[in-house]
């Protein structure tokens, strides 16, 4: 999920229902659920800040699928 422009890597590790965030290696005071389900006609919390930090739409919610699955996801990239 990189394009130009998009040079800060993000990770979302899952632990349990809780998914914390890194940025650039370096662990957020942010924490998400996994339980937190990302609808089309309801963005989750980690859907908004996932385009928060410039990803499209649709990047956000292929994200938040696999979390939502418990999986971990590496190498998310943004621009902030």
């Amino acid at each position: 999920m990189s394009q130009s422009g998009f040079n800060v890597p993000y990770d979302f590790a899952v632990s349990g229902t809780e998914v914390k965030v890194t940025r650039a290696g370096k662990p957020l005071d942010k924490t998400f659920s996994i339980t937190d389900k990302d609808a089309k006609d309801s963005e989750s919390a980690l859907h908004k800040y996932l385009e928060s930090i410039g990803r499209s739409r649709v990047d956000a919610h292929m994200v938040c699928e696999q979390v939502e699955k418990g999986q971990t996801v590496y190498r998310v990239m943004g621009n902030k």
